[in-house]
């Protein structure tokens, strides 16, 4: 599959998990180091000049009303964001900077805004930056949220319930150390979340941007998981996994009393779990779906109940709740194609996913819910079409 936008992120809420894939140069490369026999004189040879090419669009972002699509691009060597419709066209420029390059953007939860991570220069020290989609077509400066000297900004999440917040992540306290805050997107005011005390590696919230979870790694490489049943309770460990098994947050339920977790503990592949965060006792969220392999990123509703689950096997697939996408999500892919799940709605009203496969090097398709089809939004690659012969 495709990589997914540069957000300085990891996926330690519900509602800001993201699925990384391979870029579509390596993903030729593996694709054809998987074959049992290549043959090496059974296709066009490729340019490399033409496998580097910056593809058209590399990231679409559903707005939460479902109404309009805001899509990342470079266009003459400059990151741009576009705003368009959900059926793509006309596309109106938002921003465009040649100076300071970024490959990612975002919705506010309430739609008001589009948010982005840049550093300065290459630096790699990210800022978080606000846009008005209103403003599409205008000249805007875009609005540095985080104006602080050498101060990382990491995005932790959009908390479905407080759709004027956002969490983030930054070491502005402690250079060595990352505290969790809430910004209020309106004024950049900002709410120290969680103090670290020097071990905490991972921010876990609920809906409503409660920090009630977090995750530590020991010294000789167990983890811990830590609760608290509000944000002036004491932290107490509820779950604990030693250094040879897989631990992954992926978010925490409506109530806060649970969270959604990854684990191969007790499992010879990584599957998903439902920790009850007062007693520590796990049970399964359903049937494993991909097999021998590691289940992959959730995808969650406004009531943070699972919507979609991502499985990479021989080749990704995306699982829903609703049977009727399912089936268009298998027509679309056939035996041998790949999906991502890019972006959806809060109404889930329209759906983006990331197909690719055999002689197929990258589509945007847009699921209509009201109207139950799928159609073409953008061609990744349009130049390599039919140039890539993977799996055949």
């Amino acid at each position: 599959m495709k990589k997914r936008s540069r957000w300085q992120l990891l996926p330690k809420l519900a509602y800001a998990v993201l699925s990384v894939g391979l870029g579509a140069s390596s993903r030729i490369l593996a694709a054809a180091q998987t074959q049992q026999q290549v043959n090496v004189n059974s296709g066009p040879v490729i340019p490399l000049e033409e496998i580097r090419r910056p593809s058209t669009i590399s990231s679409i972002r559903v707005s939460p009303n479902g109404k309009s699509l805001a899509m990342f691009a470079v266009v003459d060597r400059r990151g741009s964001i576009f705003l368009a419709p959900v059926s793509g066209t006309p596309r109106t420029l938002v921003y465009s900077d040649s100076k300071l390059p970024f490959t990612n953007v975002e919705w506010s939860r309430d739609g008001r805004y589009l948010i982005y991570l840049q550093d300065r220069d290459g630096d790699e020290v990210y800022h978080l930056m606000r846009l008005d989609p209103a403003k599409a077509g205008q000249t805007q400066v875009p609005t540095d949220l985080t104006p602080f000297e050498k101060v990382q900004v990491e995005l932790l999440g959009l908390p479905p319930r407080a759709p004027g917040v956002v969490l983030i992540g930054m070491n502005k306290r402690d250079p060595s150390l990352q505290d969790a805050y809430r910004l209020h997107l309106d004024t950049g005011k900002l709410e120290l979340a969680v103090e670290n005390p020097g071990s905490i590696t991972g921010f876990f919230a609920d809906p409503q941007g409660r920090v009630l979870l977090v995750s530590s790694i020991r010294n000789d490489g167990s983890r811990e998981l830590m609760a608290r049943s509000t944000e002036r309770a004491p932290w107490r460990t509820v779950f604990e996994v030693d250094n040879s098994h897989a631990l992954d947050v992926l978010g925490l339920d409506a109530t806060g009393h649970h969270a959604y977790l990854r684990t191969n503990r007790d499992t010879d592949t990584g599957q998903y779990r439902i920790l009850d965060l007062a007693t520590g006792s796990l049970t399964p969220l359903g049937a494993h779906r991909c097999g021998r392999f590691d289940s992959g990123a959730l995808r969650f509703d406004l009531q943070s109940k699972p919507i979609a689950e991502e499985c990479v096997a021989e080749r990704a697939h995306v699982f829903t709740s609703d049977a009727k996408l399912n089936q268009a999500i298998d027509a679309l892919t056939g035996e041998e194609g790949s999906v991502a799940l890019e972006s959806v709605a809060d109404s889930q009203s329209a759906w983006v996913f990331y197909v690719d496969g055999p002689g197929n090097p990258g589509q945007y398709v847009l699921y209509d819910k009201k109207k139950g089809e799928m159609r073409v939004l953008f061609e990744h690659r349009p130049w390599l079409k039919g140039k890539v012969p993977i799996g055949k």
